[in-house]
């Protein structure tokens, strides 16, 4: 899960061949400015037009 800035909370799927290289590319992540971060991540919904707060 992941806590949005209005302290809501989304479920967060990946795909990842370990437990390593999943946190490996968390702290990479957690090192870039938020919107490169952003920029990695696809988000899928099944609202077309819903977008994240």
């Amino acid at each position: 899960m992941v806590k949005t800035r209005t302290g809501k909370f989304a479920v967060v799927m990946g795909s990842f061949d370990n437990l390593t290289q999943a946190e490996t590319w968390l702290q990479q992540m957690k090192q870039q400015k938020e919107e490169e971060a952003v920029s990695q991540l696809y988000i899928d919904h099944w609202m077309s037009n819903a977008n994240p707060k």
